[in-house]
């Protein structure tokens, strides 16, 4: 039998969970292709780069335990029979769960939680596989919670339609967001509509998901900042462990009528959510880490992205539209790499570029406009800075499957 890779890397999605649905991606394709790129480019080994899946608004344990027997199905494959080294790299809430897979213990699910954070039990056959894990990269991941979780709108989650009743305010701005996004779909004809137009295609899966995200709040309430705070207190993660960070952060919206920004755009309706739930319920390790991210400490961090579009310094409700940018670090094995200017969507893909092709008429046709439109000034030489920035701390080591030259393989390229 031909011998496998000896490596890979899988990507852990956030809330909501999918990789792809319909045809929208939620890496996008270019993520995965330009990471692989780039660890062929610093070592010429060939690494597959994996989307997983996993459950969309399930509850941190219930997650976990999927994405275990997920890894382990993968790893059971002949490709990957024998894999001695497994790479996470986890995007917002599915950072939290790469983070969450060194712990010592699993989380514990259902009535043995209860209202805080418990840690119970052991990895049983996941523990070999979870010795084997090399790196864990997260982006843009709430690890001390995300306050626009306090949102009425996300109130509304577990609670539908009853909560309309009750929740008025939830349904505006749920109404406001929906706004914003068609309106935005109106006027560049991609990005947005293109979401639309994918849920569009096949309605049952469209509606199998809006049935799990609408059914159930787990997730949300296991990512309020009090509840996270607490999690991360008792989580029993290993002192030799380290899980590299990048925070993002995202321009403060200005005032309307400024060319970058709409009056009323998914991003300004996102921000002002956060901006509304204040700092209720943050850990103290928030504003350590707004000292580490304003380089208060000393430390002065690496800058992806162009830092002249967000002022600063930092404070605890500044955020790239879904995360406080002061969230993302925690104080158990967390190692900042750099700060992201861009927002959410931005640093997995979804961000606002222009495609190689042009218009008949010479003008300039999009690509992708990206999902928040935040003016943040993300574009291409910032993307592939971040997911080479990625590819340094993966490094796969000695041993592992060295590819064969790319004139007979042929070295993956970014699309």
């Amino acid at each position: 039998m031909a011998k496998g890779h000896d490596e890979v890397v899988f990507l852990l999605p956030g809330f909501l969970g999918f990789d792809k649905l319909n045809d929208f991606q939620y890496f996008v394709d270019r993520a995965g292709a330009t990471l692989r790129t780039a660890l062929w480019a610093r070592t010429g080994i060939d690494v597959p780069v994996i989307p997983l899946a996993t459950l969309p608004t399930a509850s941190l344990g219930q997650r976990q335990q999927f994405l275990q027997r997920r890894i382990g199905k993968y790893l059971g494959d002949d490709l990957l029979r024998g894999c001695r080294k497994v790479h996470l790299v986890g995007h917002s809430t599915g950072g939290v769960d790469a983070w969450l897979l060194l712990c010592g213990k699993p989380l514990a699910t259902g009535q043995a939680r209860r209202e805080a954070a418990a840690f119970s039990g052991s990895w049983g056959a996941f523990a070999g596989i979870a010795d084997r894990i090399g790196s864990v990269v997260a982006i843009s991941a709430p690890f001390y919670g995300a306050a626009i979780t306090r949102s009425p709108a996300l109130q509304l989650i577990g609670d539908f339609p009853e909560g309309l009743w009750q929740n008025r305010r939830g349904f505006q701005v749920l109404g406001q967001g929906l706004a914003a996004l068609g309106r935005h779909a109106c006027l560049r004809n991609t990005g947005p509509f293109d979401l639309a137009i994918n849920a569009l295609i096949d309605t049952r899966a469209t509606g199998k998901m809006a049935q799990d995200v609408l059914g159930d709040r787990r997730l949300v309430d296991d990512l309020l900042p009090e509840r996270m705070a607490e999690t991360m207190h008792q989580a029993p993660f290993p002192r030799d462990r380290t899980v590299t960070c990048f925070a993002s952060v995202a321009p403060r919206p200005r005032m309307p009528g400024h060319h970058h920004r709409c009056r009323e755009s998914l991003y300004r309706v996102c921000y002002d959510e956060i901006r509304r739930a204040g700092e209720q319920g943050f850990a103290t390790q928030v504003l350590r880490n707004l000292e580490r991210l304003n380089g208060e400490t000393g430390e002065i961090p690496g800058v992806i992205g162009d830092p002249m579009e967000t002022p600063g310094p930092l404070a605890i409700t500044d955020n790239d539209g879904i995360v406080n940018t002061g969230a993302m670090i925690p104080a158990k094995g967390g190692v900042l790499a750099a700060v992201v200017h861009g927002d959410h969507a931005d640093v997995i893909g979804h961000y606002d570029r222009d495609r190689d092709d042009r218009h008949p008429m010479g003008h300039k046709v999009k690509a992708d406009t990206g999902l928040l439109d935040s003016g943040s000034g993300f574009e291409d030489d910032a993307f592939f800075q971040l997911y080479r920035a990625v590819a340094d701390v993966i490094r796969p080591g000695p041993g592992a499957t060295v590819a064969s030259s790319p004139a007979k393989r042929g070295a993956p390229r970014p699309r």
